[in-house]
């Protein structure tokens, strides 16, 4: 198994960039998603006011 292309290391290591990567997407688009909900929530709950 020493001809492989990637060492178990190398491997762990791209392991752990494409999880890192991953996790930051799902944050980023938790906080994306959560800005862009941000004012039609407001919006929603003044709506509810109005309607008493």
């Amino acid at each position: 198994m020493n001809d492989a292309p990637l060492s178990r290391a190398e491997l762990t290591a791209a392991k752990n960039k494409t999880v890192t990567r991953r996790l930051f997407l799902v944050v980023l688009g938790m906080f994306g998603f959560g800005f862009a909900m941000a004012p039609f929530t407001a919006w929603r709950a003044k709506l509810g006011e109005s309607m008493g």
